[in-house]
């Protein structure tokens, strides 16, 4: 989880790299390394300096494959017009048979735009592709692909069987079982999305969707606390990220919403003054300003709120409502 430091480390090896594969190879890394940050459009521009690098030792179709898989990210950064013109510009280029590595272009693209029968029709043109040059390693492209037209048509059941596949093809990849779990979570079995997210957190402990993902899971099943830890460790992943970075947006987005909920309600009448200050002061013991519950996320924040609505009750002799102290209801002031 020490980006900063793994940053340093990939200059310092790059800086040593004396040959195109060498450079290439830290390329290849640092290209993964800003996604994971959010940050895309980096990562954009180190896939393309990896590929400029490979270009002098790897087969044309090697090249024109890394450089096809770059074109979903510009959807990650809501750059759709220049995914296409990108795409189409590069396709008009190529002769048979490599014309049809577009098809993996567009698959990723429509996977991301989630245009489940765009994706389709892409998958019959890189099956075309495999069938024509015997490209069978490629096929776990076609199972991931499918697997992902499944879950977001919503047949979370057979999405599942094909991550699966894919998980046969490649048991190494921890983030299929972040896929299957998210799945789960989405059929409401709350149990096994949990197993198969902590699957995933065991080898990639600071992969920022697997973090959102059991975020999202902790608060389908109430668990508030742990909902608000997985969910500040994705977005301090994310600090960095392009402002554009659709994920991190939605993650943003969640927190705002959560802080909306704790931040409680005035209940005011011509003769009485009432709060509830939901997870402000959830217990007698919150009342004090020196104490927070342990999933606070801006305790500057809930400081300044909790003196605030406290100055009110004391003056106007009102009444707090706990929400969670199951000996005290409430506290006359």
């Amino acid at each position: 989880g020490n980006f900063e430091k793994a940053l340093e480390q990939y200059e310092s090896i790059l800086k040593l790299s004396r040959t195109p594969q060498d450079s290439a190879e830290v390329y290849s890394s640092l290209e993964p390394f800003y996604e994971t940050k959010g940050q895309i459009g980096k990562s954009i521009k180190y896939a393309e300096l990896g590929l400029a690098e490979s270009e002098k030792f790897q087969p044309p179709f090697v090249v024109l494959l890394g450089r096809i898989f770059i074109f979903d990210k510009y959807i990650q950064i809501g750059k759709k017009d220049e995914a296409f013109q990108t795409i189409q510009a590069l396709e008009t280029q190529l002769t048979s048979p490599f014309d049809k590595f577009v098809s993996f272009g567009y698959l990723g693209i429509y996977l991301e735009l989630e245009d489940a029968d765009n994706a389709e029709k892409a998958i019959e043109g890189v099956k075309e592709l495999i069938k024509t040059l015997g490209f069978e390693m490629l096929r776990l492209v076609v199972f991931d692909g499918q697997a992902r037209i499944h879950e977001i048509r919503g047949d979370y059941e057979q999405a599942i069987l094909m991550y699966q596949k894919v998980f046969e093809l490649q048991p190494t990849d921890a983030s299929i079982n972040m896929q299957i779990g998210r799945c789960y979570r989405k059929m409401g079995k709350f149990k096994k999305a949990e197993k198969y997210l902590q699957k995933t957190l065991k080898i990639l402990q600071f992969n920022p969707e697997t973090h959102y993902e059991i975020a999202l899971l902790y608060e389908d099943m109430g668990k508030k606390e742990k909902a608000l830890e997985h969910l500040k460790i994705t977005l301090n992943i994310w600090k960095d990220a392009d402002p554009e970075y659709i994920p991190a947006q939605k993650a943003r987005e969640k927190l705002k919403e959560w802080r909306a909920t704790v931040k409680g309600k005035r209940i005011e009448s011509a003769n009485h003054l009432a709060f509830y200050a939901g997870d402000i002061i959830p217990m007698d013991a919150h009342k004090h300003l020196s104490v927070t519950s342990a999933y606070d996320i801006n305790r500057k924040e809930t400081f300044n709120t909790k003196k605030k609505i406290l100055e009110e009750l004391n003056k106007n002799n009102g009444t707090l409502f706990l929400s969670h102290d199951t000996e005290k209801v409430a506290i006359k002031y």
